[in-house]
């Protein structure tokens, strides 16, 4: 087995983990259940010789014909009938009822009837065994022998007589037949196991949400540009607090290879304007907006982050500022000066082990606000306040003419803008210089991508890449 199938099937269990497990649980306390709820079997078995005596010859031990035949005689109903009724058991059984529990087994070239009777009761299982070898040994004698004198067989000349002898009289076997509770169990948590798999296998083939980079990139049809863990959902970017929150020690690596991957990457690059949009609402472009930018500056680039996502405007929240502030929908709508409207924010540099270096610390006094110091910058130009349409303020005309502004001043222009099925961001995709489709693992549907692909094909934009949050590793 290679590397990729091994992690295919390491990946299947940790998605589908609790049914290959529950169903197995379940299937082994029914199985606890109807064991413990089936009434006892238990058995009583017992041995006979049979055997044929004619003419001058000596006895002989019965031929495999005579045992046979000895074998079908022993579980007719007339056997049993006559047992049943000096038993007095003929209004609770049946003759039928006790040949159906009652088995023969004769070994090959052995003239030995093993004969065993299964019953709810010890006490019935030896006395219908004990009384079906009275009545047969009876019946053998009376039909197909002579007999004189008690028990001795006695022949006359040219004559053939049969007998059949009680060798190991009717005695219960240790134990009981069933049920078995640890073996029924045990049988029950394999079948269930096995079901439990075929099940998680059916389930997983159905199951259309994208679960890794490959699928990602084979239904976008773009390639992933990183991933972001689900520790950086509704956190403030670390460059921000100034310290990595417990659970969130693979942000940085994630944050800072997204990075790395945007700079030297120039798939879909042709300047400093960056388009976030998603495949569905709450994929999580805020959180890659903010942590994107931070890190950006962080590396020294001058960026500006638009939030340009009016009906569920998220970005203001992971960078700390007041939704409240001046922002896009006052500059666009009321003239309001952009100088007024960019607010800046202030970033620590995180190192990866998540500590602040020393110089970033260096006198600052407690309580201070952390600079960026020698790095670059990151200003943020929010929503502002609400608007009746936010599809016509993207479609503005004074939009794009401040996205050209503030591309001539910045490094990075990035638009976190909603979803690419509501059409609002659909005026400013042929504009962008790069755009980045955010996935949510585990969410993201293969429908839902297959129509982002084709709408932003059809809107001619210069190809674009794909950043897949909620991931559960940092893939490179």
């Amino acid at each position: 087995m290679d590397e990729s199938s091994h992690r295919k099937y390491v990946d299947l269990v940790s998605r589908q983990g609790w049914l290959i497990l529950l169903v197995p649980l379940i299937a082994v306390n029914i199985g606890w259940f109807i064991a413990h709820r089936t009434p006892p079997v238990y058995r009583a078995s017992m041995k006979l010789v049979v055997g044929q005596a004619g003419g001058a010859s000596p006895p002989v031990i019965g031929t495999r014909a005579l045992t046979q035949t000895m074998t079908n005689l022993i579980q007719s109903t007339v056997v049993a009938d006559e047992a049943l009724r000096t038993l007095h058991l003929r209004r609770t059984k049946t003759p039928e009822s006790v040949t159906k529990h009652m088995k023969v087994h004769v070994k090959p070239d052995s003239s030995v009837l093993e004969v065993t009777y299964d019953s709810h009761s010890r006490q019935r299982a030896v006395r219908v065994l004990g009384e079906v070898a009275t009545v047969f040994t009876h019946l053998v004698r009376a039909k197909l022998g002579l007999q004189s004198g008690g028990s001795v067989l006695e022949h006359k000349s040219g004559e053939q007589v049969f007998f059949a002898t009680v060798f190991d009289p009717p005695h219960l076997n240790p134990g009981r037949v069933s049920p078995h509770p640890k073996k029924t169990m045990l049988f029950a948590g394999f079948i269930g196991l096995v079901i439990g798999v075929l099940l998680a296998l059916g389930r997983d083939s159905i199951d259309d949400r994208i679960r890794s980079r490959r699928q990602a990139e084979n239904w976008f049809g773009a390639p992933v540009l990183g991933t972001l863990p689900k520790s950086a959902r509704g956190k403030v970017p670390p460059a921000i607090t100034g310290h990595v929150a417990r659970g969130q020690e693979s942000v940085l690596s994630a944050i800072y290879l997204l990075r790395a991957n945007l700079e030297f990457s120039g798939v879909g690059s042709r300047g400093p304007r960056i388009l976030v949009t998603s495949a569905a609402d709450d994929e999580g472009t805020s959180a890659v907006v903010a942590n994107l930018g931070a890190a950006l500056a962080i590396g020294g680039k001058r960026v500006v982050c638009v939030e340009a996502d009016m009906r569920s405007p998220r970005l203001h929240r992971y960078l700390g500022l007041d939704d409240e502030h001046v922002g896009l929908v006052d500059v666009i709508e009321d003239g309001e000066p952009l100088e007024d409207a960019l607010q800046p924010v202030d970033l620590l540099d995180i190192s990866m082990n998540g500590t602040v270096p020393a110089a970033e610390t260096n006198g600052r006094e407690p309580g201070d606000t952390p600079s960026v110091g020698v790095h670059g910058s990151l200003k943020v130009l929010t929503a502002g306040h609400t608007t009746k349409d936010p599809a016509a303020v993207l479609a503005d005309d004074r939009l794009k003419r401040l996205l050209d502004l503030l591309a001539q001043e910045a490094d990075y222009v990035i638009v976190d803008v909603p979803p690419v099925p509501l059409g609002d961001a659909h005026p400013l995709v042929s504009d962008a210089d790069r755009v980045l489709v955010v996935a949510r693992q585990g969410r993201t549907n293969r429908d839902t991508a297959h129509a982002v692909r084709e709408t932003l094909s059809n809107l001619s934009s210069d190809g674009f890449s794909v950043v897949l949050t909620d991931a559960d590793t940092v893939e490179t």
